[in-house]
């Protein structure tokens, strides 16, 4: 599996964090363990290469760099707080074109071109507020997934109905399926000439929000390549333990869907995360 994503500083004054991780290198993190060859693709200032490289080897991810402009990092005052971004402008010194059968793609804060071409390709945009079709990559597959929180849905589906955009996006778009994260509400899946299914929430004991979309678009993208069974793919891909942080995908789970369930997270900041 391709994963094309951030690497970035994170910030938190409490809880404490201090990390160099991002979207990407954290979903390539979670599937270290899963039995399928990962291979980040993603950005780092020169100044950074240093932390990246040992970031990345840490949790054994296979990474090919490419530089920006300026470093990029995201302060927190509590994981249920919005961030302060630190490197907006940073721009990517060649644009990112990468293929593959399988390819999950979150959105960059990095300006550039980004172009994914793969049989199945999974898109997180990781743009919470001000979402448009612009800020999606290129991309070009047999089967697109998106993975959408509530806001998303509805400012591309062009309604206020959540269910009516899902639609509407599968239609428009030639989507195979539509994601929708509603935080305590779990997730509606959407697919292509098939039922809306809702998930609902599991419960934890606690809660790390920072990163818990990334964990959950690649717990989704994983399973949904692994077992091509909607109900356990939607099931599998909720019931990973999002809150904890940096966690990958053990061992012992490969190929045994349901392999975590119970596991799961609680999202107590409505439907702007996971």
């Amino acid at each position: 599996m391709r994963i094309v994503g951030g690497t970035y500083v994170e910030r938190c004054a409490f809880p404490r964090h201090d990390e160099m991780v991002g979207s990407g290198r954290r979903a390539a993190a979670t599937l270290a363990d899963s039995g399928t060859d990962i291979i980040l693709t993603s950005a780092r200032h020169a100044s950074e290469a240093m932390v990246a490289a040992v970031a990345a080897g840490t949790y054994r991810v296979t990474a090919d760099w490419v530089d920006r402009s300026r470093p990029v990092k995201f302060s927190y005052f509590t994981p249920l707080n919005a961030p302060t971004i630190d490197g907006f402008g940073a721009e990517l010194a060649a644009p990112i074109d990468v293929s593959g059968d399988v390819v999950l793609t979150f959105g960059l804060i990095e300006t550039s071109s980004v172009k994914v071409t793969g049989k199945r390709v999974f898109v997180d945009p990781q743009r919470p507020r001000n979402l448009t079709a612009d800020d999606l990559p290129d991309v070009t597959a047999s089967q697109t997934i998106w993975t959408l929180n509530e806001r998303e849905t509805r400012q591309l589906g062009g309604t206020m109905d959540v269910e009516a955009a899902a639609r509407k996006l599968i239609d428009n778009r030639h989507l195979a399926a539509v994601v929708t994260k509603r935080g305590p509400r779990g997730v509606l899946v959407t697919t292509a000439g098939g039922p809306q299914e809702p998930v609902g929430a599991c419960i934890t004991e606690t809660v790390f929000p920072i990163g818990s979309g990334d964990v959950f678009a690649a717990a989704f993208a994983w399973s949904w390549v692994e077992m091509m069974d909607v109900p356990l793919v939607r099931s599998y891909g909720h019931d990973q333990p999002v809150s904890r942080r940096n966690q990958s995908l053990p061992a012992s789970t490969r190929g045994k869907p349901g392999g975590l369930v119970g596991v799961g997270t609680r999202v107590v900041r409505g439907s702007e995360a996971p």
